[in-house]
Parts: C-alpha cells; sequence; structure tokens
C-alpha cells in the first residue's frame, strides 16, 4: 500500500494555493447591531484554503474562500462540556463516537485533517468547518503570507479529500 504525505512546509515566498494551512488568521466580520447599525470585529482562527488551485494559480479570482478550522482539542473539550450524560464514561464512549463519525464522514459539515511535526512547524490535527466559511481578498492573504515565515500546504491526494467533502457538504 502507497502512503502519500499529508502536508509540504512551504515558504512565504510561495504563492497562494488550494490547501494553504493559515493558522491565527485574523479575519474582518459584519455583525448587525440594529435596523441599519452594523459592527465590524474580528475573528481570529485557524483556517485553509477552498479555492480551487488552478483559479488561484491562472488569477482567476479576486477573492479566496477560505473555511474554519477547529483544532480537535478545542472540539472535544466543547463536547465534553456540553454533553449531557451523567458520567465521565458516557461523555467519553459520546466524544469517541462523534470523532469516529467525522472521521469516517459521517458528519457532512466536518473533514478530519491529519497533524504534522516536524522540527520547525508543527499543528496538531484539525477538523474543517465547512459550515463557517469566509471570503477574502487575495492580495490580503497575499501579504498575509508574506508576513508568516512558513505554513503547511494539504497535499493530493488529501487535498482532493477536502474539496471532495467541501462538494459534499453542499451537494447533501
Amino acid at each position: 500500500m502507497e502512503t502519500y504525505r499529508w502536508y509540504n512546509l512551504i515558504n512565504n515566498n510561495s504563492e497562494i494555493s488550494q490547501g494553504d494551512i493559515f493558522i491565527d488568521y485574523k479575519i474582518p466580520t459584519v455583525i448587525k447591531t440594529g435596523d441599519e447599525a452594523f459592527d465590524v470585529r474580528v475573528l481570529q482562527t485557524n483556517c485553509i484554503v477552498l479555492t480551487q488551485a488552478c483559479d488561484l494559480a491562472n488569477n482567476k479570482i479576486d477573492m479566496v474562500t477560505l473555511c474554519s478550522l477547529i483544532p480537535i482539542e478545542i472540539y472535544v473539550k466543547s463536547l465534553y462540556d456540553s454533553s449531557p450524560a451523567s458520567s465521565q464514561d458516557k461523555k467519553i464512549k459520546q466524544i469517541e463516537k462523534c470523532i469516529k463519525d467525522i472521521r469516517q464522514g459521517f458528519i457532512h459539515k466536518f473533514l478530519l485533517l491529519n497533524n504534522y511535526n516536524d522540527n520547525s512547524y508543527s499543528m496538531g490535527y484539525q477538523i474543517a468547518d465547512f459550515s463557517h466559511l469566509y471570503s477574502v481578498s487575495l492580495e490580503e492573504l497575499k501579504r498575509y503570507a508574506q508576513q508568516i515565515n512558513n505554513r503547511i500546504r494539504l497535499c493530493p491526494p488529501y487535498r482532493d479529500y477536502l474539496s471532495q467533502g467541501f462538494a459534499r457538504y453542499f451537494m447533501r
């Protein structure tokens, strides 16, 4: 059985592509506060590029689609804290079932991504949350990418796995 790398570590000179992961990226969001009043707030999140690599490479777009990445330990803690189960054993079994369902693709809005560790960069397991999408300027994302040292990029066939998961979420 052939094994494939999940990620490549890339430097800040690399072009933006599908599967690029940005940690603690700041995204402006607009919140309606009244009939004609709005507030702009900044959301800091881990995110992954969903826009097709060919569209990015051929400069066919101005805006890039991103989705939130949830570190698995944060997701597990939120499941544990919100679980109605009365005992710790029951809560743990519910969490294990939920993570298994995500891994097997039964919870369409989520996709589990592997961890990454090397000497210069590390990232724990992440859950792509297709229900939290953002559109940001390609030029802004390029500026941000220049400011950070390195980032990781999802490799094929896992990049295709991401695209298929995103498509399944919208096709259902």
